[in-house]
């Protein structure tokens, strides 16, 4: 026990190759102390990869679905809807999720991608959690339809894992990622997620989750101030 304490003492928890999964539970004053810092750490990336000058030339922003994310359909195609939605309403692909296994090594659905149409390469983007949308307070039951979200890079390189399962049970119904994932300007961004085997494959079977996220872009591209 003394060797294992020692050395665990000698342990730089930043040195982590990679802290997976949602924390368990954070503050209010915590969750704004994390989104700063993400918010600062995109807004450097930006001006590194010159997507303007100077930082009183870059927006800070929410996610929006219809311009920063694509449907996978048909290599990257626009969503029609602005509604977080999975499957995403794109005018062509089904409107619910399809499997019922809860394979997260076979089953995983590709949800959103980005590409040239969302200008993914004048734009960062830091995904630092996920919450729920169109649901209250007074929900009774679970309100997902997932087990998992997994972050690529393309369709090879998987970022991270991530057990969603608490989503339903969190009050708010949100969790905040222990490891951001940014999409630097030009990544091929991959966000797959793994219907639930709970769940019956029917027209019922969708989800409403939003990325807890930063954007950042040149000011003007979407937004002027």
């Amino acid at each position: 026990m003394l060797e294992l304490t020692t050395k665990a003492e000698s342990i730089d928890p930043a040195s982590i190759g990679l802290q997976s999964g949602p924390y368990t539970d954070l503050t209010p004053v915590d969750i704004r102390a994390i989104e700063q810092q993400v918010r600062i750490l995109t807004a450097a990336q930006a001006l590194l990869q010159v997507i303007n000058t100077t930082p009183s030339g870059l927006v800070l922003r929410d996610p929006y679905v219809q311009y920063d994310f694509l449907s996978p359909a048909s290599g990257g195609i626009k969503i029609t809807s602005g509604d977080w939605r999975q499957p995403a309403v794109d005018g062509s692909s089904s409107l619910f999720y399809s499997t019922a296994t809860g394979d997260i090594t076979a089953a995983p659905v590709s949800v959103y991608i980005t590409g040239f149409t969302s200008k993914y390469n004048m734009k960062v983007i830091t995904i630092y959690g996920f919450e729920v949308v169109g649901t209250g307070n007074d929900r009774g039951g679970k309100c997902i339809c997932i087990n998992t979200i997994l972050l690529k890079r393309g369709n090879v390189k998987l970022i991270d894992i991530i057990d969603i399962q608490g989503l339903s049970t969190g009050s708010p119904p949100r969790k905040i990622l222990r490891t951001p994932v940014m999409y630097k300007a030009a990544d091929d961004g991959n966000v797959l997620f793994t219907p639930d085997y709970a769940t019956p494959a029917d027209a019922n079977k969708f989800d409403r989750i939003k990325p807890i996220c930063v954007v950042c872009e040149s000011l003007g591209a979407s937004q002027t101030g």
